[in-house]
């Protein structure tokens, strides 16, 4: 089990699936934008509420984003490619059956390649799609407002995406022995905030844009550690062990800024030997170090708080059923062994009650915390679904059949992409 989590912490990481990388074949040749690196003089902060500009439209609807990934034959050397498709749900009052809601895809603009991650703003204004490149991704920003595209980081190899800034402008950006960056999006200039000493195993920033927080080692021992650093960069300290094993997810922060959820020890000794896992999911309070740990059979994906910061919501191995043997080979994201033996689970983390609700993986919360999205193979093939808090009423959305990625490209946010 322990290295079948690890496994999938991998491909989290790296931002891109294995077999994709493998598969995908993509221009060498891409126009390049020089970008202006400079220090920050002031903490980058969150929009107030009355700030009209950073804020999205009015808009009564809300959106479900999700991936669809297909294969076609290529003159690479495995003779086929995963291809990217993204698409987005507009859920309005009343679409509840299945098939009643039209999907519409996405048209990214023209940039010699196939981006397989697409991640809008907060604010509308900018989307950052991934050229899929080892050992993750380069990021490629559009401007909504201009329509020019900037291409970042052309001169090293792929890098991992941690999330927008809650200004709807800025997003942190990590690359193996360059860094951890926070970019602005409308003028391309960066802000270095630490040169960590090994790899990166997560970032997060917190709601109020001030601390961005990362798991990296803590050396001299090899044991991971939580590190803050300030939003000016060159500040960074570790704060807690969180053992051998350890990730910090994009939306890690509880809504309102007084807590941490990672994947790792809940004790608070640094000893390896007495490193377990518990859990293996852990909240921690900022203010008094204090961690929780949850009872989840926790089978990675991402963690999601729910808009209210009570619940937290993951995916956990099934009380009733298996996963796929061990000696299993996953082939693709149409293989039934992603799916079979797995579940949603809902946490209480005022009272410490787990809930395990439905069959399927990797849940978010809609952004009035009433419901869950979440992909399931209820209905014999990959779907995009979504469960009622209140009374756990389910709802098919989509009813094509084709594979959908698992891997961080499932969202739900109140506004679409214009």
């Amino acid at each position: 089990v322990k290295m079948l989590i690890t496994k999938r912490l991998s491909m989290l990481m790296s931002g891109l699936l294995l077999l994709s990388l493998i598969m995908l074949d993509f221009p060498s040749s891409l126009a390049a934008k020089t970008v202006n690196v400079s220090p920050a003089s002031q903490p980058i902060n969150a929009p107030a509420a009355n700030d009209a500009s950073q804020q999205p439209a009015s808009d009564p609807a809300s959106v479900i984003q999700y991936t669809m990934v297909t294969e076609e034959k290529s003159a690479s050397p495995v003779g086929k490619r995963s291809v990217f498709s993204h698409f987005q749900l507009r859920l309005a009052t009343g679409a509840k059956s299945a098939g009643s809601i039209t999907p519409t895809q996405l048209q990214v603009a023209s940039l010699g390649f196939n981006p397989d991650y697409v991640w809008p703003s907060p604010s509308g204004n900018y989307v950052v799609v991934m050229q899929p490149v080892e050992p993750g991704g380069r990021p490629f920003v559009i401007n909504q407002k201009t329509g020019a595209t900037t291409a970042l980081f052309t001169d090293y190899s792929g890098g991992s995406f941690f999330g927008w800034h809650p200004d709807g402008r800025h997003f942190l950006f990590w690359i193996d022995t360059v860094g951890l960056w926070l970019i602005d999006a409308e003028t391309s200039s960066m802000v270095k905030l630490a040169v960590p000493s090994g790899p990166v195993q997560g970032a997060a920033i917190s709601p109020d844009g001030k601390t961005i927080a990362y798991i990296t080692d803590n050396l001299p021992s090899t044991l991971g550690a939580l590190w803050f650093v300030s939003s000016t960069g060159g500040d960074a300290k570790p704060q807690l062990v969180t053992g051998d094993i350890s990730f910090l997810y994009p939306h890690a922060w509880s809504p309102d800024g007084s807590r941490l959820i990672f994947y790792g020890s809940c004790n608070t000794s640094d000893k390896k030997s007495q490193n377990q896992v518990n859990g293996p999911l852990c909240i921690v309070d900022i203010k008094t170090g204090s961690r929780q740990a949850l009872d989840i059979p926790f089978a990675a994906y991402e963690p999601n708080w729910s808009p209210d910061g009570r619940y937290i919501a993951a995916t956990g191995y099934a009380s009733n059923t298996m996963p796929c043997d061990k000696t299993h080979r996953f082939q693709s994201l149409a293989d039934a062994c992603l799916y079979n033996g797995f579940s949603i689970y809902l946490a209480d983390t005022a009272t410490g009650k787990v809930q395990e609700v439905t069959p399927g993986i990797a849940p978010v919360w809609s952004p009035d915390g009433s419901r869950l999205a979440f992909l399931s193979n209820q209905s014999t093939a990959p779907e995009v679904w979504s469960l009622g808090i209140a009374n756990r009423d389910l709802q098919q959305l989509t009813t094509d059949t084709q594979p959908k990625s698992p891997y961080g490209q499932l969202m739900w946010f109140s506004e679409a992409i214009k």
